[in-house]
């Protein structure tokens, strides 16, 4: 199960991601930064929510949406490196994973705009 990166920055993702590969410890695997990337989207889901007392918990929140970024680039290359053979599992899981991250993305519209929040949702209706 391959899929294709066809994004414009895909060279530098890939040089990225070799990077910090050698960065990881070796009693990490592939499982571990997958579940560290849903984490990240509970942290972006929190971070969003207390952006109602300051707006600066909105660079919190961008710095779970990077540490998402780099668990969910990481977490294939990891598991290729050690041949870990979750090939499936990854695969499916990844995806899950990723849908439960975009939930918590649009959420900072309820939480930090309430007002606009609802007349945007409404053209969706």
């Amino acid at each position: 199960m391959k899929t294709l990166n066809t994004s414009p920055f895909r060279n530098l993702e890939r040089l990225i991601t070799e990077k910090l590969c050698t960065l990881v410890p070796p009693f990490i695997g592939t499982k571990s930064l997958t579940f560290f990337g849903l984490l990240s989207s509970v942290g972006v889901l929190i971070s969003y929510y207390l952006c109602k007392r300051s707006y600066y918990f909105l660079f919190l929140a961008s710095f779970f949406i990077i540490m998402e970024w780099i668990f969910d680039c990481l977490d294939g290359a990891i598991g290729r490196a050690k041949g870990e053979g979750f090939v499936e599992w990854g695969y499916y899981m990844d995806h899950l994973f990723d849908y439960f991250f975009w939930p918590p993305l649009s959420s900072v519209f309820i939480f930090c705009f309430p007002s606009k929040a609802f007349k945007c949702y409404s053209y969706f209706l």
